[in-house]
């Protein structure tokens, strides 16, 4: 074999053994995570629900956009073309919001705020798509699926001047 058919073989071996691995993978997964934070059910909920101004506490928001409304229900762009829907909100204790027309992945995050001692619990679970067998390897053995949840999560508690002790599970 000579080296360029060698080359060729070994980078087509490279790109092929994710793909047939994430073909293993399932396609749907789960994710729980929950912080505790020494505010008020109502300061926290205020916060996560102005959209407009999660760029002041969230690094990987740079310029949310408005979108039209989707099944009467409020629609954002927060980064690049990933617009969440707001399907519910139940002030101050639950929001649920799911990724709108996506082609690479789909999730929905169910975000809650019970009291807790030391202040409020804010828990949340993560179900997600992804649809490429490519990058359901890449989000399952390289990028984690609960890299976005634990950012998130740690993400708000700082907001407040607060280091995140961010734990599994939701209540």
């Amino acid at each position: 074999m000579n080296l360029p058919l060698a080359v060729l073989s070994f980078l087509m071996f490279l790109v092929a053994t994710p793909v047939v691995v994430g073909m293993f993978l399932p396609r749907g997964h789960t994710v729980s995570r929950r912080v505790v934070i020494q505010q008020p059910r109502e300061v926290i909920w205020a916060r996560i629900v102005d959209f407009a101004g999660q760029t002041a506490w969230r690094p990987d928001v740079k310029r949310p956009v408005r979108l039209d409304d989707l099944n009467g229900h409020e629609v954002w762009r927060e980064a690049g073309d990933m617009a969440l829907e707001s399907i519910e909100i139940v002030p101050p204790e639950r929001l649920v919001r799911r990724v709108v027309a996506n082609r690479m992945f789909g999730d929905a995050w169910t975000v809650t705020l019970r009291q807790a001692p030391g202040g409020t619990e804010v828990a949340v679970t993560e179900e997600g798509e992804v649809y490429h067998p490519l990058f359901r390897t890449v989000s399952r053995f390289i990028i984690g699926h609960d890299r976005s949840v634990t950012g998130y999560l740690t993400a708000l508690a700082r907001s407040f001047g607060e280091a995140a002790h961010v734990e599994e599970g939701a209540a």
